[in-house]
């Protein structure tokens, strides 16, 4: 599953949350109480259901992947994503 094995010449699902982490972190800062769109491929998507939605990443990963426009993710203020374990 790739959880912390990186893909061949591209990054395991565990950093792939780490940089989104960092990413949400510093956006947060600039963009506080403003929207934000985000382009995203699958592991971001799978961060983002991680960091803010509080799913195991181990479960995200094992669900069915059907890729939907709009979805939204709200993030409140006080909101750190500290780089939790991928596997909570």
């Amino acid at each position: 599953m790739h959880l912390t094995t990186p893909f061949p010449e591209v990054e395991s699902y565990q950093r792939a949350v780490a940089r989104v982490a960092e990413w949400l972190e510093e956006t947060m800062l600039a963009y506080a109480g403003r929207t934000a769109v985000v382009i995203r491929h699958r592991a971001t998507f799978y961060a983002l259901e991680y960091l803010i939605e509080g799913i195991p990443l181990l479960e995200i990963v094992g669900s069915p992947w059907q890729c939907q426009p709009g979805w939204t993710f709200r993030v409140t203020p006080g909101f750190s994503s500290q780089h939790p374990s991928p596997n909570r």
